[in-house]
């Protein structure tokens, strides 16, 4: 490109350049489009910011915190726990907290009464978090 530009005195064309080269049109409109790839523009450079006047800096427009890998920690310590459960708390847990069932609904699905599943509910929930917070 730029032994061309200095022969023409000028930015050569595709066909030009396509043709001092030897490459096909395509090829070398593909590698002109992609040229820009590789020169990254800062992360720390400022680039105005089309929704106010001031300007920005472009990390400010990328990436965001994750908000599961914050609950990570959690959910490795609940599996680690769970074990310790029976497996009618690990029932009723599951369809109250990961499907949202109401007391009723869990009560009608396992057949006991509701008031049977608050009582396991009450009594597992602070074991399991008494296991969770052990170091």
């Amino acid at each position: 490109m730029e032994q061309l530009r200095q022969t023409l005195g000028r930015s050569p064309s595709v066909e030009e350049l396509a043709r001092h080269t030897g490459i096909p049109f395509d090829v070398a409109n593909e590698a002109l489009a992609a040229a820009p790839a590789y020169a990254p523009l800062s992360l720390d450079e400022d680039q105005p910011d089309g929704a106010r006047d001031d300007s920005v800096q472009r990390l400010e427009h990328i990436g965001a915190e994750d908000a599961d890998i914050a609950r990570m920690h959690d959910v490795l310590a609940l599996k680690s726990t769970w074990v310790h459960l029976s497996e009618r708390e690990q029932t009723v847990l599951s369809m109250r907290f990961l499907e949202g069932l109401a007391h009723q609904a869990v009560a009608r699905r396992i057949q006991v009464s509701q008031m049977h599943v608050s009582r396991i509910e009450r009594a597992a929930l602070p074991r399991l978090q008494e296991l969770m917070t052990r170091d």
